[in-house]
Parts: structure tokens; sequence; C-alpha cells
């Protein structure tokens, strides 16, 4: 579902924006936008006077067309316009290599292929890049085949570049699986961090289910910087890793465990109202391996997590005051 979002809502993280444009966008434009180049060229300086010239005119005249959509529509751009403009890319590559009137020519367009390989290793899901490697080898091995155009060098360039493309995507899903990761959770706690939080709540609206939160919790240590003090950081560190441990597995795997920063964490409850909410709260409490105070607040669907999380904080300054009242 998300793949059929808005431009860079599936990779928040990675999506750097060039003059305005996301990335998505300006990448897709600068595929689009060299091989529109590469095929003016060819046909200014053809390599060969039997070159298919109302093809790779076709093809500059669509690829310019497609440029001037995306120039129009920008960051408005739906994910399955680039989709769909990318594998215009690999079907056109098809024509003009199974086209190509030499092995040189039909070996050097395959680079159109790896282009699109990089773009959807990068940009797609593990189902979409899937489904696009499938096309770009089907396209490719038609593309050698088709009207008896196999020779033994073009045949040989291809499972060259056949395996280009099924290693760069997949190098490309795992590095950026990776670097999502590092970024969106904590290192200290294994939990997830405020920005993880913000980006899986972005990919969920975009892809129309929803949010299905419904309280939040901010918990916030007793005493910690006590116990930095007088015990030492890697005390301190302890503490909030058995404590972020303590929470995540004796919540249910709806739930969420996010750590803001220093000793602040939040508990986002999902389909639990607050009467619930306090119930599991009491709960966690129990056997825990330090103590702490929480405030809770109900976060509706729509609601801005920030505003919700002002109002947790409220409640859990009003648990500490009272706390420190009846001491007093």
């Amino acid at each position: 579902m998300s793949e059929l979002s808005r431009p860079g809502e599936s990779r928040p993280l990675l999506n750097a924006r060039l003059l305005g444009l996301s990335g998505p966008v300006w990448s897709m434009m600068l595929v689009l936008g060299a091989g529109v180049l590469l095929l003016v060229f060819g046909l200014v300086f053809p390599a060969h006077s039997a070159h298919n010239v109302p093809l790779k005119v076709c093809a500059a005249l669509v690829g310019l067309a497609l440029l001037a959509v995306l120039l129009t529509l920008r960051n408005r751009t739906p994910m399955w316009v680039l989709w769909g403009e990318l594998l215009f890319i690999v079907a056109m590559t098809g024509l003009l290599i199974n086209g190509s009137p030499t092995d040189a020519g039909g070996v050097s367009l395959m680079l159109g292929l790896i282009a699109a390989a990089v773009y959807a290793g990068f940009w797609g899901d593990r189902v979409m890049s899937a489904a696009m490697v499938a096309v770009m080898l089907t396209t490719g091995t038609s593309a050698i085949f088709a009207n008896d155009r196999f020779t033994t060098s073009l045949g040989s360039a291809w499972v060259m570049a056949a395996g280009l493309i099924v290693g760069l995507v997949f190098v490309l899903q795992v590095l950026v699986a990776g670097l999502q990761q590092q970024a969106l959770i904590d290192p200290l706690t294994g939990v997830m961090n405020r920005r993880g939080l913000q980006a899986l709540t972005q990919v969920r609206q975009a892809s129309g289910r929803g949010v299905l939160h419904r309280s939040i919790a901010l918990i916030d240590i007793d005493d910690f910087k006590r116990i930095n003090d007088d015990l030492g950081h890697a005390e301190g560190d302890r503490v909030l890793r058995a404590l972020a441990e303590h929470w995540v597995t004796g919540l249910r795997s709806d739930d969420i465990v996010v750590r803001l920063g220093g000793d602040e964490f939040v508990i986002v409850f999902s389909r639990v109202d607050a009467d619930a909410a306090e119930a599991l709260m009491a709960r966690l409490a129990e056997r825990s391996p330090a103590p702490w105070t929480y405030g809770l607040a109900p976060w509706p669907d729509g609601a801005d997590f920030d505003g919700c999380l002002l109002a947790a904080d409220v409640s859990l300054l009003e648990k500490k005051r009272a706390r420190g009242a009846a001491r007093s």
C-alpha cells in the first residue's frame, strides 16, 4: 500500500530533497534526463548508419513528456506514476537493445536497465523491488532473443548485466534497511527513538490504515540523575536497558516503547483506552528494575503527537507534585 503513496513516504529518512523536490521525484528526473540526452546524442552522432531513428525519436519525445509531467506535479506525483515511468524506461530500453544494429550498442544500452535497478532497489520495498527485477530480467532476455537478435557476445554481456541487476537491488535493499534501522532505533536500549515513531506514524497514515494508537504514557525515571552521579553512568545505562527490556517484554506486540532521550520514554498503546492503559502501567510498575513515574494522555486518530505528549507531560508533573506534597 505504501508504494502507492506520495514520493518519499516509504523512505522518510532517506528522502534527501534537491531544489525542493523529494528524492524519488528528482532521482527519476535524473534517470529520464540522462536517457533523453543520450538518445539525442545518438541521433546527432550515430554510431551506425542503420540505427533505428524513429524508435529513438519516439523514446526521446515520450521521455520529455514524462519529464514535463514530473515538473508539473513535482512533489504531488504519486508513486504509481513514478513506477509507471520506470516501467516505460525498462520497456523502451528493451526495444532499443533489440533494435540496435551492433552488439556494442546493445551492450551499452543495458546501462538503462542497470539505472532502473538502482532506482528500484533504493526506493522500492522488497515486493516492488522483486517485481521490478523480474520485469527487467524478462525484458532483457526477450530483447536479446526476439527477432533472431541473439549473438554469443550479446548473450554473455546480458548474463553479466542480469547478475549485476540482481546484485545491485539486493545490496541496496540490505543497505537501505540497515540505514533505516540505525536511524530509527535507539542504540543503547534497542527500542525505537522519536524519529522512528514519527516515521512509523507517517507511513501508516500514508498507507490509509490510520493510526491505531489510542493512548500514550510519558515515563520519567525517578532520581535518575542521582543514579548517574552516585553510581556512575555505566550503571545509569544498565538501568535504562533493564527498564526498556522490562517494558517491551511486559507489553503486547502492538504496543511501542520509544526513548525520547535521556531518561524519558514513551509507551504508545494501540487500541487501548485510558482506563485500560492505566491498568497496564500499574502492572508494569510491579517488579520494575527501578522506580519511575508516568503520565497518561489519549492519542486519537489524526491528533498531533506533540500536543498529546504535552498533555501526558502535564499529567506526569501533577503526579510528581502530588507525591511531593504527600511526603511533606
